[in-house]
């Protein structure tokens, strides 16, 4: 019976052996997790992150817009009043005009006495007098224009007495309300036109004679009781309030219901949905969301067949060290944890590293692209990642049934032939040698090489399939870069091109690394596999670089034809996302995305190929002189 100390010896060894194929599963998994972990946790940190600029404020959950020219009387406020549920509500004016070519929105508010939505002051001071105006930031924290600058706004609204009335900017202000880099629309009939800058005027100052010509354009209202932002449950609760406020108004239009036909002289009513930044993030947020599903599935399936690759070529290599363990009275349990340990140690080892880079190291990398469309309030740090644990669980089970399953095949075998080696599979003519003309063409070694391909099948269909996971990660990548790069001239996604940039560059590497790995795990067992018989190659007079190519062709041309198999199905698989996302067509993927795939994930054979160079140089011919034991 061996000890326990010895048994443990044994298991340190094989993994001291085995240590490239040990590290490449732990490293392949590694990838796999930190993925999954950072797409799962961002849309929950990154929203918890946006929703701060609404919670940190009092803002709106429904904005009333009237566009007679009345505006909205006390009769109107009190009837908003009534309505269930209502907590606050404030009215003010606000205008979009038309100055120096450009349009400028404007609030005439009470800064100091309302509440909800009002401008904080990031720098400078607040307006004092009639003549000062204060000056909404950009995400990006620029300005428009620097404090002490002069306006004139070209408008008898501000002076009956004249038409040019001229501001000094005092302050730069912050507003939850506009969060994003996107434009904000301007309030013309007609047109798409965007606002250049936002002003805010403090309707303490204005002159008595100028704030009774101004009606009350805009009302902000806000729920007593409501979930939390950017859930369904609040989306379905807002909607139910705005509905109550329709009722309330006869004639008036949810904006939600009918953005394309907005009559005049009536109350529109917005939900917080309706407001640019929120309904950006939050539509971008669910995109993600369903990415987040989609690709820890690619994850699993390659990780799982890497598991299963390198374990039954660790099996095979060590048949007869099986044997011995029966001989010496180690039972099957005893065998079957060992191998266990060796796979399951290094998912583990993966697991835990991928968790905690995805968690910490890889929001950093979105999280630029983030604050660059959207005010993020700092770097979200996520200690949770529910998709990240999920995949995490599901790998170490992939982990654990492929190893057991592989050892159960191969310990139905008794000691004694385990004992012997394992005799190669007898070569047998294939398809292509009744292809006559085109066999005959074929030089010996590429036919060799044709017939070693088709004799173990086992390996072509697993090396088939991983390739095939590569593509697809590779041609999502890409189409989705493009996808987001062709909206640059839709207003409503313009800014998707920074984040989808990231993401897509994330997925190709993940693709290119995740290729590169597999295929040189898949390239050294072929190697293991074959020393003998490189060894007669040398003997017979092949240079190392004729042994490399002999030994390393027959991936390269497995590559090469899985990755053309793989492009239509990568192709099917991204319009099956598109579709999901409702994000773009496959016309917005570029032409040379589709020749850059295919090529990016070939060259990963050829990488691999130039990195097993010196192990295959190693090889001593002396090899070929030895008896198999």
């Amino acid at each position: 019976m061996v000890s326990n100390k010895i048994y443990i010896k044994t298991i340190a060894k094989t993994i001291k052996s085995k240590f490239v194929r040990f590290l490449v599963n732990a490293l392949i998994v590694m990838m796999a997790i930190a993925i999954a972990a950072a797409l799962g946790m961002l849309p929950f940190s990154f929203k918890d992150s946006f929703v701060k600029n609404f919670t940190n404020y009092t803002s709106p959950d429904i904005i009333l817009k009237c566009t007679n020219e009345k505006g909205f009387s006390k009769e109107d406020e009190e009837k908003v009043k009534g309505i269930n549920n209502v907590n606050q509500i404030y009215s003010f004016f606000s205008i979009d005009l038309l100055n120096d070519g450009k349009y400028e929105r404007l609030y005439f508010m009470d800064i100091y006495g309302n509440d909800i939505a009002s401008p904080k002051l990031v720098s400078g001071r607040m307006p004092k007098n009639y003549n000062e105006i204060i000056i909404n930031k950009n995400v990006d924290e620029t300005v428009n224009y620097k404090i002490g600058d002069k306006i004139v706004f070209s408008d008898y609204l501000f002076d009956l007495n004249q038409k040019n009335k001229e501001f000094t900017i005092v302050g730069v202000v912050d507003n939850p309300l506009y969060s994003t880099m996107h434009p904000e629309r301007a309030n013309v009939k007609d047109k798409e036109e965007y606002v250049d800058s936002i002003f805010y005027i403090n309707l303490d100052t204005v002159p008595k004679m100028i704030t009774d010509r101004l009606p009350k354009t805009d009302m902000y209202v806000t729920m007593k009781e409501k979930s939390n932002y950017m859930t369904s449950e609040y989306e379905n609760e807002s909607y139910a309030f705005a509905e109550s406020i329709k009722n309330a108004f006869p004639g008036s239009v949810l904006v939600r219901d009918n953005k394309d036909n907005i009559p005049m002289n009536s109350v529109l009513i917005l939900t917080l949905g309706e407001n640019t930044g929120y309904g950006l993030f939050y539509n971008y947020n669910k995109k993600i969301n369903v990415i987040a599903i989609i690709f820890p599935i690619i994850f699993i399936v390659v990780c799982g067949l890497v598991v299963y690759l390198i374990v039954t070529r660790l099996i095979a290599d060590e048949r007869q060290m099986i044997a011995c363990y029966y001989s010496l009275g180690g039972s099957k349990r005893r065998i079957i944890i060992k191998y266990l340990a060796f796979s399951m140690i290094s998912t583990l080892i993966g697991v835990i590293a991928g968790y905690f880079l995805g968690l910490k190291l890889v929001p950093l990398v979105f999280y630029k692209s983030y604050n660059s469309v959207y005010d993020m309030n700092g770097v979200p740090l996520a200690y949770f990642s529910p998709m990240g644990l999920s995949m995490s669980i599901v790998m170490l089970l992939v982990s654990f049934f492929v190893t057991f399953i592989s050892l159960n095949i191969a310990l139905k075998e008794t000691p004694a032939s385990q004992m012997l080696a394992k005799a190669p599979k007898a070569g047998k003519k294939i398809w292509l040698e009744h292809i006559v003309f085109i066999w005959n063409r074929l030089s010996f070694s590429l036919k060799s090489s044709m017939r070693n391909i088709f004799r173990n099948k086992k390996n072509l269909i697993l090396t088939t399939l991983s390739v095939i996971g590569s593509i697809i990660l590779v041609f999502i990548g890409f189409g989705l870069n493009d996808a987001a790069n062709s909206m640059t001239n839709v207003p409503m996604y313009k800014n998707l091109a920074g984040n989808m940039g990231t993401l897509s560059t994330v997925v190709v590497l993940f693709g290119l690394v995740m290729s590169v790995l597999v295929i040189y795990a898949l390239a050294s067992m072929n190697i293991d596999e074959r020393v003998r018989e490189i060894a007669v190659l040398k003997v017979l007079g092949y240079h190392d670089n004729e042994s490399a190519l002999y030994a390393c062709r027959e991936l390269f041309l497995i590559t090469l034809v899985a990755a053309l198999i793989g492009l239509p199905i990568a192709i099917l698989v991204t319009y099956g996302i598109f579709s999901t996302l409702q994000f773009a067509k496959l016309s917005a993927i570029n032409w040379y995305s589709y020749i850059l795939s295919y090529v990016i994930v070939v060259s990963s054979s050829i990488i691999s190929s130039l990195m097993l160079y010196p192990k295959i140089k190693k090889i001593d011919f002396n090899i070929s002189l030895k008896s198999v034991e």
